[in-house]
């Protein structure tokens, strides 16, 4: 059986805080902490968390705020293992999805402007680079690249 039979997205739950800190800390030089990952899904009415899992075993996540018809996507990462085989492109696909249902017509993100990778898949789904913030990461100051998609058409650009 391969990744794509086995790939169950779901809603993150609090006790999947651990695992996904564990990855967020593997995956990110400037990780979010345990805690603030335990706030955000215990009393952030906005945030829309999902994880991907393989064989009940956590392997991706992605933390978005659902805010009216607005979007967020925050971080967002798969376990080194388990890239180039679509879990990547399955969760965005499955927030975007669930998000529009609840509302959501306009995406945005950051990414950082060295994450090829990233910036690839974002435009594969439609996103499109819409502005910059300068030094945005703490870590080495590097910039992040704004990028929104509006599923009718017409984006905010006071983000």
């Amino acid at each position: 059986m391969g990744v794509q039979e086995g790939l169950k997205i779901r809603r993150m739950k609090v006790g999947d805080y651990e695992v996904v800190s564990k990855i967020e800390k593997e995956i990110f030089s400037c990780p979010w902490s345990e805690r603030d990952i335990k706030r955000i899904l215990t009393s952030d009415r906005f945030a829309f968390p999902l994880v991907a899992e393989v064989s009940g075993e956590i392997v991706g996540y992605i933390f978005a705020w659902v805010i009216y018809d607005e979007v967020h996507i925050g971080n967002f990462a798969v376990r080194e293992d388990f890239r180039r085989k679509k879990v990547g492109t399955k969760l965005l696909d499955y927030l975007i999805c669930e998000a529009s249902r609840r509302g959501g017509k306009f995406f945005y993100l950051e990414v950082r402007k060295s994450n090829e990778p990233a910036i690839n898949l974002y435009k594969k789904f439609g996103f499109t680079p819409i502005g910059v913030r300068k030094k945005y990461y703490s870590d080495n100051e590097e910039d992040a690249i704004v990028m929104g998609k509006s599923l009718d058409g017409v984006l905010h650009q006071d983000i």
